[in-house]
């Protein structure tokens, strides 16, 4: 009798906790899911009816920003502008142009822009035909240009020929619309800018000289930093490419790792927000973080000016804090272990990621001259192992160039060791202006470097060790008060199959015959 109580009682109890499971599933689901979706839709409009204020707010003020800057600009190119024709003859090699004492009128009046427009860099007047430069203002920026810069001139440029483009369009009334460049790294000195440029009409309607303007985007940083609300919102600008052209932490995102070409810039070409822009989709709402892959409510819009983008976004943790602690307040009653796993799950991950990013860091810094901006000898055996595997797979060989500055010990005791500094910097220039892509320049100690040409025999080595020392023979370096002739000696060795070790030490000893022998020459070793 009681033996089959027992069982009838049990079978209660089970009826009982399935109701009541039952009962905590029916109050999850209208607590912990109809309620909060209801809320979180609602809470979703106002915050971006919110961000539309500040999308329009920041258009408004990028649209003008790029219009004031386009009219100084075509304010600059109509007014006082010199004879052209007798700018072009008295330019020169030795002035990169004309010298400052020329056209003052025009350089007096540039300069005051320059003074009370900061953001613009520097101004850059230019021939029509093959886009040669005639004067920049300020002078120095005239100054720092090579002379591969001066000579080649401009016309290859894609703001050449696109300022060209709008100035054969241009129907003669008013004034030439304005070329404005997607972002670059300004040189000298790695300044995120962009240019804007302007043809200038002669009296007969042709093209008589282009006018440039570099502007620099701190401004436009700032301002966007200016716009950030909550602990969260921010807003930053993507141009044509993808690349980050203001941002508030515009300096932490600018990405160089060696290859300019390819990583001068944050790339936001594979978040989703650039993907839809791209097919002419603009719809606000919750996107997945290209970064953090956390959830953002987003708001975006094209300038009407430019295939630039404008993105005002918050975390979504922070937009929906209300909602997220009623729902995890329900959840956590129910399930507090499962989330409890996941909590500290995401805290590893995110822990691994910063560890592995700072590791990142630390291993480009370890790699790198910090003088000269090039890899230095500890990364040397880890790069050149690329160039052995293809030699053994591929048989295609390679060669290594070491070189040393002649008689830097006199040039540091003679002029200083800043200008001995100088002096480093610009040969490591120099240098990588005569190498591809896929070569390697290495600061190897004190005045040593050292080549890694790809693809390349005994020959080919020597032609390019001699291209080296002639760019670098051939100009003199200069600091702005004094200039020095300086000439390099260089080693040139082939791998055939042996020790990396070994083709070193044949290019140095090579080195060192060409120093016994006269310094300034290129000498191959055995």
């Amino acid at each position: 009798m009681g033996a089959s109580r027992i069982p009838e009682k049990i079978e209660k109890m089970m009826k009982k906790m399935v109701l009541l499971v039952w009962l905590i599933v029916c109050l999850v689901f209208v607590l912990g899911i109809v309620f909060p979706v209801l809320f979180f839709y609602s809470i979703q409009k106002a915050y971006l009816q919110e961000q539309e204020i500040v999308l329009n707010l920041g258009k408004q003020h990028i649209e003008e920003f790029l219009a004031d800057k386009s009219a100084l600009l075509r304010l600059a190119a109509t007014n006082q502008l010199p004879d052209i024709e007798f700018l072009k003859k008295s330019a020169s090699s030795r002035y990169k142009g004309i010298p400052s004492a020329e056209a003052l009128e025009y350089r007096t009046f540039l300069s005051k822009i320059h003074q009370e427009f900061p953001s613009f860099r520097f101004f850059a007047l230019l021939t029509a035909e093959e886009t040669k430069l005639l004067l920049t203002e300020p002078y120095e920026a005239q100054e720092q240009l090579t002379d591969m810069q001066y000579f080649m001139g401009y016309n290859w440029r894609r703001w050449a020929q696109e300022t060209k483009r709008l100035f054969s369009l241009w129907n003669g009334s008013g004034f030439p619309e304005v070329h404005v460049s997607d972002v670059f790294l300004s040189q000298p000195g790695d300044y995120p800018a962009v240019s804007m440029s302007v043809g200038i009409p002669g009296e007969e309607g042709n093209l008589e000289a282009i006018l440039y303007g570099n502007i620099l985007l701190d401004t436009l940083s700032l301002y966007v930093s200016s716009l950030q609300y909550g602990k969260t919102g921010q807003v930053y600008l993507i141009d044509s490419q993808g690349r980050v052209v203001a941002h508030p932490r515009f300096g932490d995102l600018k990405g160089l790792d060696g290859d300019k070409e390819t990583q001068d810039f944050h790339s936001m070409e594979n978040s989703p927000i650039f993907k839809n822009a791209q097919k002419n989709i603009y719809k606000a709402g919750l996107y997945a973080d290209q970064e953090s892959g956390r959830q953002i409510l987003a708001s975006y819009a094209k300038l009407e000016s430019k295939d630039w983008i404008l993105v005002v976004q918050q975390d979504a943790g922070e937009a929906f804090s209300l909602v997220q602690l009623y729902v995890i307040s329900i959840i956590v009653l129910v399930l507090s272990s499962v989330f409890g796993t996941i909590a500290m799950f995401s805290y590893m991950a995110k822990e691994a990621r910063e560890y592995s990013k700072r590791h990142q860091e630390l291993e480009l810094i370890s790699e790198t001259d910090p003088l000269t901006g090039l890899l230095n000898r500890r990364s040397m055996l880890s790069r050149v192992s690329t160039f052995i595997d293809e030699y053994r797979r591929d048989g295609i060989g390679f060669v290594i160039i070491m070189f040393d500055i002649d008689d830097f010990k006199k040039i540091n005791d003679f002029n200083g060791h800043v200008f001995g500094d100088l002096v480093l910097r610009e040969i490591a220039a120099r240098s990588l202006g005569v190498l591809r892509v896929d070569d390697l320049l290495f600061r190897w100690g004190g005045e040593e470097f050292l080549v890694v040409i790809r693809n390349a025999d005994i020959i080919r080595g020597k032609g390019i060790a001699e291209k080296i020392r002639r760019v670098i023979a051939d100009t003199p370096i200069s600091d702005g008060s004094r200039s020095v002739f300086v000439t390099v000696t260089l080693g040139v060795s082939s791998y055939a199959g042996t020790n990396i070790e070994k083709m070193i030490i044949a290019a140095d000893e090579a080195l060192y015959e060409g120093k016994k022998t006269g310094k300034n020459k290129v000498v191959a070793g055995t």
